[in-house]
């Protein structure tokens, strides 16, 4: 089945369900409320305006953003979007597919599973946080993109882990619980003998 609208928007609590389905969007995507993806495509194309918006958090089984008319395509700050089939996000030499969050300085999430195929080329990058998979893991110049500010997860920029460490006085107690242990071992080896 394959259908083509302006927008999508799905209220609050509104479930939708797109089994098999291929989707084409024009402009904007709206899910506040459930969208069951199951094997389906959301494509979203040129025509009518050059923004397309995605807001709420949605998991996609495969998105598709190809353009040729210089697309700016804008995720809503602070939400996620998962995608876990495969990911197409391709403008052209000259038009770039640009990709921001709507709060500037604000990122976007953008969550491709780890297991999920991508094609990224000709993109500009603002805002945006690549929360599992490395998308376009390598140089920017080696997908014909741009990297601009306040972007992690993305063209080989490793993700951000804590290392768990101790303060100095949490360090001096472990060492002296390892001290005792181990005195207390060599002791009860001596009585041993």
């Amino acid at each position: 089945m394959q259908t083509s609208l302006l927008s999508f928007s799905n209220s609050n609590n509104a479930q939708s369900s797109a089994n098999g389905a291929t989707i084409s969007i024009v402009e904007d995507w709206d899910n506040n409320g459930t969208f069951n993806a199951g094997n389906s495509t959301v494509n979203f194309i040129d025509g009518g305006s050059n923004t397309s918006k995605i807001s709420g958090e949605t998991r996609f089984n495969i998105l598709t953003v190809a353009s040729t008319v210089d697309k700016l395509l804008e995720f809503q700050a602070s939400s996620q979007q998962i995608v876990m089939q495969h990911l197409q996000l391709t403008g052209v030499d000259g038009n770039l597919l640009t990709i921001i969050s709507d709060s500037p300085g604000d990122e976007a999430m953008l969550a491709l599973a780890l297991s999920a195929s991508q094609l990224i080329d000709y993109v500009d990058v603002t805002d945006n946080y690549g929360t599992a998979q490395v998308i376009a893991p390598g140089s920017p110049e080696s997908f014909n993109s741009i990297q601009g500010s306040n972007v992690r997860g993305w063209f080989g920029t490793p993700l951000a882990f804590p290392i768990p460490s101790l303060s100095l006085i949490g360090l001096l107690l472990l060492s002296t619980m390892l001290i005792l242990l181990a005195s207390k071992n060599k002791i009860k080896g001596f009585n041993h003998e």
